[in-house]
Parts: C-alpha cells; structure tokens; sequence
C-alpha cells in the first residue's frame, strides 16, 4: 500500500537527487530505499526503471539466498515484510529524472530472505505483463 508519509520522504528525497544531480541513498532515513536515475523521456521512465530493478534478480542466489551483486533492489521490491511504500520522482535541470522508492522495512539481511524472498514458481510471466500495470505520479 503507498502510504503519504512515505510518498512526502521518498519524494524530498528525489528532488534532493535531482539538485545533486547524482543518485544516492539519503543515510539517515529510516527507510529501504530502491533508487533510479535515467535519461529518458517521462513517459519511458517507470518502466525503464522497473526493468532496471527486476534485472538485478541476476545477480541472486537462489540455492543459498544471498541479496549481492546489485540484486537488493530486486530484494526490497518483494519484501513480504514491507507493508507500506512511497515513491518520489524529480527532474533535474539537464532532463534527466531521479526516482526513490522508500519501503517501510529497512532491513534487509541475508538471514530473513527465505521468508521475504518467495521462490521462483509456476510460469513465465513476460516483461510487458508486469509493466502494464505500473504507473507511478510525476510530482517535478
């Protein structure tokens, strides 16, 4: 569920992003954060991003759950634990937009995956399926 205190956090911190014009995780928050920057058009960029997240499922170890190798945003977007999320999306001055994504759980360990981390079952389910019902509000 996307919860208003969240969004407000999540999106402070995407326009701070933007002024910095770099990507980076804000330390003191006490929420899980899933960041992205990208070049592209508006209406390319939540699904440019959301590939970008679910890509890094490459880098997880699924015979012994490990979130490395970048694959912790792929982590944090199925954390069964995490009840509520928030999503922050800037533009920065050269085009490019900067987008967080805050999650109420911070605490992703190697030691809970098992249990937030649902094994691959069942069938394929194709990119464009997935992307059909993403959306995310643009708040510049």
């Amino acid at each position: 569920m996307f919860s208003d205190a969240i969004t407000a956090e999540a999106q402070r911190w995407a326009t701070t992003n933007a002024a910095l014009g770099r990507e980076k995780t804000d330390p003191k928050s006490k929420y899980g954060a899933t960041t992205c920057s990208e070049m592209v058009s508006e209406d390319k960029i939540a699904e440019t991003c959301a590939v970008n997240w679910y890509s890094s499922v490459m880098g997880y170890d699924w015979a012994t759950p490990k979130a490395e190798h970048g694959s912790i945003n792929f982590a944090r977007i199925l954390w069964v634990e995490s009840q509520y999320a928030g999503v922050g999306i800037s533009r920065g001055p050269r085009g490019k937009f900067y987008v967080v994504v805050y999650f109420d759980k911070s605490d992703i360990k190697d030691v809970k995956l098992n249990a937030n981390v649902r094994p691959a079952i069942g069938e394929y389910v194709s990119k464009r399926s997935c992307l059909s019902s993403l959306s995310l509000n643009f708040n510049a």
